[in-house]
């Protein structure tokens, strides 16, 4: 976050749990309570099947300062 001036686009990649798959988005909460930015989450897809019981999951986060 710190490498946006005023806006852009954060692509966050994350390996979630199957039985979890809130998790980037509790994530994504907690940096925006911590930062004082404005962020929201465009899209969340799921790249592919890492493990039996693993996602890779890629977020798509505009951000912008206040």
């Amino acid at each position: 976050l710190e490498a946006i001036e005023n806006q852009g686009w954060v692509h966050y990649h994350s390996l979630t749990p199957r039985d979890n798959l809130e998790q980037p988005i509790e994530i994504i909460e907690q940096a925006r309570n911590e930062s004082g930015y404005k962020i929201e989450v465009k899209e969340i897809r799921q790249i592919k099947k890492y493990s039996p019981r693993l996602y890779h999951l890629c977020s798509d986060i505009f951000v912008e300062k206040y």
